[in-house]
């Protein structure tokens, strides 16, 4: 046990060993991708100990209505590194997320109320995407309003 702190506290002096984070958002549907990979910082650069990792995290309305036809844009989100005890990672959820996506996203029945206006026809899968993607707008507000009075 002596012997494994000696060389850890070694390898933490004269090395720099880190974690290295790229965060990336699709522009177009907001999902997000992030790899991480441990490496060596030493005077010439750097050396990995470790293969390069990638996690996706795809939205729900990513999978409901934009994955047949999309190709994803990626945008850089975040780039860090992270020394042997720091902990830390990528966000999976969109920082240009609006209240519509976001309420899409984590509630149940307000995605099967877009799926039953869907359906009926009021929205087309065009407007949905559009809907949930935009900036605050008119449509995001009314659709949020026509989702609560169906509520009460």
């Amino acid at each position: 046990m002596r012997y494994l702190f000696l060389f850890t506290s070694v390898m933490v002096v004269f090395f720099n060993i880190n974690k290295k984070y790229t965060c990336d958002e699709c522009v177009l549907c907001l999902s997000t991708k992030s790899t991480e990979q441990w490496s060596i910082d030493t005077l010439t650069g750097y050396v990995a100990i470790s293969p390069l990792v990638t996690h996706s995290f795809f939205l729900r309305a990513f999978n409901d209505y934009l994955k047949e036809k999309h190709t994803h844009q990626w945008f850089p989100k975040s780039r860090s590194s992270h020394y042997l005890l720091g902990a830390s990672g990528c966000s999976n959820f969109p920082i240009k997320a609006n209240d519509v996506l976001r309420m899409y996203e984590r509630t149940t029945e307000f995605r099967d109320f877009v799926k039953k206006q869907l359906q009926q026809k009021k929205l087309t899968k065009t407007q949905i995407c559009s809907v949930l993607v935009m900036r605050n707008s008119l449509c995001q507000q009314q659709l949020i309003t026509d989702f609560w009075n169906s509520i009460e």
